[in-house]
């Protein structure tokens, strides 16, 4: 893949991640409701999830999971497990 082709992705991705929704709103929510300090370290957690998955869709995981249902399964499951753990921590 061209060198302008990732950059262009990567614009995209950015623009995305910019625009008002669930990530904006929980940063705000927590700027508000716990001050600065709490909500950089929300910032720099959705900005971490987000260059995650957008490297991980640049590697190819997408074409990965859409051809195995196993891989697929996998990380449905991996996920969901993930949430219920940390839903009965918090």
């Amino acid at each position: 893949m061209s060198i302008e082709l990732w950059l262009y992705y990567s614009l995209a991705v950015l623009t995305l991640t910019a625009s008002p929704g669930p990530s904006v709103l929980l940063c705000m929510t927590k700027a508000v409701t716990e001050g600065f300090r709490v909500s950089m370290y929300t910032a720099l957690g959705s900005l971490t999830a987000i260059v995650s998955i957008m490297t991980l869709s640049f590697s190819g995981l997408g074409v990965v999971i859409a051809t195995s249902e196993v891989a697929f399964n996998m990380i449905k499951w991996s996920g969901a497990i993930y949430l219920i753990y940390f839903l009965l921590i918090l």
